[in-house]
């Protein structure tokens, strides 16, 4: 098309060209590593900072593709800070991060062990960084919510060890959605401190 064409030129006369045509070449680490060096010597290129973030997104996507989400949420969170003129490649990076995140995190719950649980979480705490949107915080809240009941129920602990830290996770929960109803209920009983009554979550599945 002519708006691509009038971009290839653009950047064929662009002294970042050379980066420029490795991430067309998707050599991200390439680029990411030519990008970060010439950036030192010219900081103000809002060109040259625009490129990294797309390096730097289209190496996160790479990464995700492969499984590796973390590492692409880390690459997304390395891109946001610089975006300069491009406001629908900043809107990009978030939406994909959410997407991927919440993916993964949800195939993680579904697990059901704790250091699934945990892993998910660790996953969305990192997405919150790049993207802080209501669905990551409500998928974080419910994760956050499960984590606690988990630590709650963990009679292999005193009641003395195991209250503290299902606090933290619940606060933590309500914290990111106050509106969970399940977090509320649950922490309720901590604070009751019923020690005689083992700590369900399904009990309160539809709080």
């Amino acid at each position: 098309t002519n708006e691509l064409s009038t971009q290839q030129l653009r950047w064929c006369l662009s002294p970042w060209v050379s980066p420029w045509i490795m991430v067309q070449e998707r050599r991200y680490d390439e680029a990411v590593k030519l990008l970060e060096r010439k950036l030192k010597q010219n900081a103000s290129s809002q060109d040259g900072h625009d490129l990294l973030a797309t390096a730097l997104f289209e190496r996160g996507k790479l990464l995700a593709s492969g499984g590796e989400v973390g590492q692409a949420l880390e690459a997304w969170a390395s891109a946001l800070p610089h975006v300069r003129g491009r406001q629908k490649l900043r809107d990009e990076i978030k939406e994909q991060a959410e997407k991927v995140a919440v993916k993964e995190a949800t195939r993680l719950q579904g697990e059901g062990d704790r250091q699934s649980v945990e892993a998910a979480i660790g996953l969305l705490e990192k997405a919150l960084k790049v993207a802080d949107t209501r669905r990551v915080k409500e998928n974080l809240s419910e994760l956050l919510t499960s984590r606690g009941v988990i630590e709650g129920n963990d009679t292999s602990q005193s009641e003395r060890a195991r209250t503290p830290k299902a606090k933290r996770y619940l606060d933590r929960a309500l914290e990111l959605n106050p509106n969970n109803g399940r977090a509320k209920s649950n922490l309720a009983i901590v604070l009751m401190g019923e020690a005689a009554e083992p700590f369900k979550a399904d009990r309160y599945e539809e709080a």
